[in-house]
């Protein structure tokens, strides 16, 4: 698929072009797994779980977290000083999935920091048209995977219902373990452990989080921080702009500035995208506190046209919900809104996005006391493809609000008691690029090696130089990571293994290809000439005397020629016989199911007919014409004339043909439709009769000495492919003989290479699927002239271009080792020579 149609059709699945009607879709729709590992020599994804991908599936990459930040113990705690690839995304396709491997189609556009970003693969739900009912949505973030709805449509989207990723991003805090009622007064630190009781647990956000720190009312990024002891309120979670601060410490103690901090705004620059932060949990002893809500996950859609009456897209962070109580603690706070993203031409109808912070969480207790209300969260973001959709879509970007003391007999009714709103911002902006990876991915192919071996050998298999190494499979490996693991294979099997520098990137992939030999030789299916006999290859024992084995029953006969049979016959001054005619000077041998007797008399085989001077014949209907020859349906033998046979039997001096009767001096055998009758002859049976003196019937024929079989063939007009691509010879082989075995394998990894083959233009097989087993096919080279060609033809390119192929082609005097590489220009030829 050239560069142009992938653009265009990335997300189309070719077998949903078949749908009729839109499909309806709902609930979730989406697949996921995380990422453990990355291999760059063969552009693989190791996952925790594959099972719901599958060959030819389009895939969002999207690392979820990675950031680095400010950890010392002061305000700026949790500000973000590198974002490193948190937040980088693309879109690619599966080639094919081993076990939990997923091998990619593109080389990948950006970096990821594996596994520590939490990246994840997320399978884009793909159709030709779609109908949205009810409520479309994702599965939740849960840590590892999670919080992202992708969907993409060839054809129309038609939103009938609502997309609701609200609070699907990441979580609120949800940890505080302070169980007594003491003041703060000395608790002002950023972070502090959860457990300790000095600070709630932190929201959520784009780093990785540090145990020791996981508490206390710094923000982690865009998560925002836990209200420290006693009894303050979490901070709102962040994402385009900052979350809010939580409310202060209880007034019953210091009114201290312990409320946690609001997450961070997000910098959305280089096509990055993030979910909303969580909220920060509040501090409580009373279990009457609020955890922090989540924040807003994210939605992608590739559509060519959308059709809407005022439905929704939500992606809003999640208000914090009130806590009816008689007791006072902390209030969490709001989570921050996500992200929304439309890659799209048209609207037709009316749009709502929403992309708001949560509220903080209020309070409503009677104790006549002031506790801290949460901050609320950040704004989320909207990111249109197209200008062309502005005026058909309305969004909102509100941020949320900070909770309140709703308590009417409170000292602190009606204030926010130190909690502040997220940030106001105006979170949208047009990007017309989406992400993709369209650059195929070539492997990095180093050597390919090949070792014949017993299957009690054992042989060391060498890599080039690299500082770390990784072999596959693992089956008869002394080990899998050195340079020059022990080989024991007891069967043909093909190791690669992956060659990595100290940065552990791929510096080459090496191919071993060891082909295992049995420890004895077995015997022969055919049997072997030695000069002046013939041996004979049988299930029972033949016993000899100057006689001739033969098969079926024993035929004893003065001066005759010796049968194959499948019994022992014994005659004297007689060559033993294999399973085919032998050719004896002045004689041909005859094959016979039942045993015939003769001796000065014509014998035949279903009834006896002799008569002196005739020419016997086969007739259904007796016809009478002059001078004519006799004929029959079946051979007839004559004094002194070769008998007409099913296949050609070749006499001294003559050429048989493929079909046809076989003609000497002084006749003319003819096979008819009906049979004739000629003066001075005598009708006879259907089964051929045996006259002396002449040449007994075979089944099969028999060469003769400078005799030469004719064959005739009818070319085929060549393929259209080798009219129109180059032929490139790469290899010359001189074969003795007229049979030519070769073996096929995929050269290096296998990727799905597909081949023709054709000899001198004609085609020998076709949809050859390449793998790492053999593949056998015998050549016949007779009656074909000196100089041949053999040519393979790439059907495909695999996934990792050219079309590649290792054949062995093994003659009667040498193994040949060929590599071949064809594309769609050209083929790859050997020339085949005769000796």
């Amino acid at each position: 698929m050239n560069r142009i149609i992938f653009l265009l059709l990335f997300f189309i699945s070719t077998d949903l072009f078949s749908q009729s009607s839109p499909e309806q879709i709902s609930n979730i729709v989406n697949a996921y797994t995380d990422v453990l590992a990355y291999s760059s020599c063969d552009n693989s994804f190791e996952v925790s779980d594959a099972g719901a991908f599958k060959a030819g599936d389009n895939i969002l990459i999207i690392q979820m977290k990675g950031a680095t930040v400010d950890e010392s113990d002061t305000k700026h705690f949790g500000s973000v000083l590198n974002y490193n690839n948190a937040g980088n995304y693309e879109f690619n396709r599966v080639v094919s999935t081993t076990g939990n491997k997923i091998l990619l189609q593109n080389k990948l556009t950006g970096k990821y920091d594996i596994p520590d970003g939490a990246v994840q693969i997320v399978r884009v739900a793909t159709y030709k048209s779609a109908t949205i009912i009810n409520t479309l949505t994702c599965a939740p973030w849960d840590g590892k995977k999670g919080g992202v709805l992708a969907i993409s449509v060839s054809d129309i989207l038609n939103l009938k219902g609502t997309i609701d990723v609200s609070g699907k991003g990441f979580r609120g805090g949800t940890l505080c373990s302070n169980q007594n009622g003491n003041c703060g007064t000395a608790n002002t630190d950023y972070f502090y452990t959860v457990s300790s009781g000095l600070g709630a647990e932190k929201g959520e956000g784009i780093c990785q989080t540090d145990p020791s720190k996981n508490g206390g009312m710094g923000a982690w990024a865009n998560g925002g921080g836990g209200g420290n002891k006693q009894n303050s309120g979490g901070g709102g979670g962040g994402n385009f702009t900052q979350g809010g601060k939580g409310g202060n410490q209880t007034n019953s103690c210091a009114v201290l500035d312990v409320g946690g901090e609001g997450g961070v705004e997000m910098q959305y620059r280089d096509h990055k995208i993030f979910m909303g932060g969580g909220g920060g949990c509040s501090d409580n002893n009373d279990n009457a506190g609020t955890p922090g809500s989540n924040g807003g996950g994210i939605v992608i859609i590739q559509a060519n046209e959308i059709t809407s009456n005022g439905d929704s897209i939500l992606a809003d962070g999640l208000d914090v919900p009130v806590n009816e109580n008689k007791i006072g603690d902390g209030a969490g706070g709001g989570g921050a809104g996500g992200v929304v993203l439309i890659n799209c031409e048209s609207v037709a109808g009316n749009i709502k996005i929403d992309v708001n912070g949560g509220s903080g969480g209020n309070q409503n207790n009677s104790s006549g006391k002031c506790f801290g209300p949460g901050g609320g969260g950040g704004t989320g973001l909207v990111i249109l493809s197209s200008k062309n959709i502005f005026s058909a879509v309305t969004f909102t970007t509100r941020p949320g609000n900070p909770g309140k003391d709703v308590y009417a007999n409170s000292p602190c009714y009606n204030s926010s008691y130190g909690a502040y709103s997220g940030n106001i911002g105006r979170g949208f902006f047009f990007d017309k690029t989406l992400v993709r990876s369209v650059t195929p991915f070539v492997g990095n192919k180093g050597q390919t090696k090949i070792f014949t071996k017993t299957e009690s050998e054992n042989i060391t298999l060498n890599a080039a130089a690299g500082l770390k190494y990784s072999w596959s499979p693992n089956a008869n490996l002394s080990s899998t990571t050195v340079q020059d693991p022990v080989s024991n294979a007891t069967s043909n099997t093909i190791y690669t293994v992956q060659i990595l520098d100290a940065a552990g990137a791929c510096t080459a992939v090496d191919t071993f290809k060891v082909f295992v030999k049995k420890d004895s030789l077995p015997i022969a299916a055919k049997p072997i000439v030695k000069k002046d006999t013939i041996p004979v290859v049988v299930s029972k024992p033949i016993v000899k005397k100057d006689t001739i084995p033969v098969a079926a029953k024993p035929i004893v006969k003065k001066d005759t020629i010796p049968m194959v049979v499948s019994k022992p016959i014994v005659k004297k001054d007689t060559i033993p016989v294999a399973a085919k005619p032998i050719v004896k000077k002045d004689t041909i041998p005859m094959i016979v199911s039942k045993p015939i007797v003769k001796k000065d008399t014509i014998l035949v085989a279903a009834k006896p007919i002799v008569k002196k001077d005739t020419i016997p014949v086969v007739v259904s209907k007796p016809i009478v014409k002059k001078d004519t020859i006799p004929i029959a349906a079946k051979p007839i033998v004559k004094k002194d004339t070769i008998r007409v046979v099913s296949k050609p039997i070749v006499k001294k001096d003559t050429i048989p043909l493929a079909t046809k009767p076989i003609v000497k001096k002084d006749t003319i055998p003819m096979v008819v439709s009906k049979p004739i009758v000629k003066k001075d002859t005598i009708p006879v049976a259907a089964k051929p009769i045996v006259k002396k003196d002449t040449i007994p019937i075979v089944s099969k024929p028999i060469v003769k000495k400078d005799s030469l079989p004719v064959v005739v063939v009818k070319p085929l007009p060549p393929p259209e492919v080798l009219v129109t691509r180059k032929d490139k010879v790469e290899s010359t082989i001189f074969v003795t003989g007229d049979s030519l075995q070769l073996t096929f394998y995929d050269d290096g990894i296998v990727d799905g290479d597909s081949i023709s083959l054709f000899l001198n233009k004609q085609l020998i097989f076709q949809h050859l699927m390449l793998t790492n087993k053999p593949f056998v096919q015998e050549i016949s080279l007779a009656g074909l002239p000196q100089e041949n060609t053999l040519t393979m033809v790439a059907e495909n390119l695999g996934t990792i271009p050219p079309n590649t192929a290792y054949i062995e082609a093994k003659t009667k005097k040498k193994t040949y080792s060929i590599y071949l590489s064809s594309d769609l220009n050209d083929n790859a030829t050997i020339k085949l020579i005769k000796e």
